[in-house]
């Protein structure tokens, strides 16, 4: 927790798309558009990877997406790791996000995986024998 240093509920489990051999993290993305500046900052994926960078002392963290537009391209981006007020910040957010579980609370998120989701009967307000 960032305010009392406690352990949070449940530990953080991800999986890396690759780590090159000097330690580099590497993500691996298909996206319709390019990733603005604003996404870099602000997308939790992307800062979960700038954590980890940060705490196992990794030098980068390599995004590389394929843009699928009329004329696809490659977009290569360096994430360098987490400053310590990145870090806060998203320690901040992970722990409002548990906090918010625990409370109930669980605002609807809509995206691609909405056709898979567990949660989707109670996010859309569908009763559970109509799902």
């Amino acid at each position: 927790h960032p305010d009392t240093g406690e352990p949070l509920p449940r530990p953080l489990v991800g999986f890396l798309d690759l780590v090159l051999a000097d330690g580099t993290i590497v993500e691996l993305k298909t996206a319709a558009r390019a990733y603005g500046t604003n996404e870099l900052v602000t997308n939790l994926q992307f800062a979960a990877y700038r954590y980890v960078a940060r705490e196992h002392e990794r030098p980068d963290v390599r995004l590389v997406s394929l843009v699928k537009t009329k004329a696809p391209k490659v977009q290569e981006v360096s994430l360098r790791p987490a400053t310590s007020m990145s870090a806060e910040w998203f320690v901040r957010v992970v722990a409002e996000v548990e906090a918010a579980i625990a409370a109930g609370v669980f605002p609807p998120t809509p995206g691609m995986s909405c056709a898979t989701c567990d949660y989707r009967a109670p996010c859309f307000g569908i009763a559970a024998n109509a799902a």
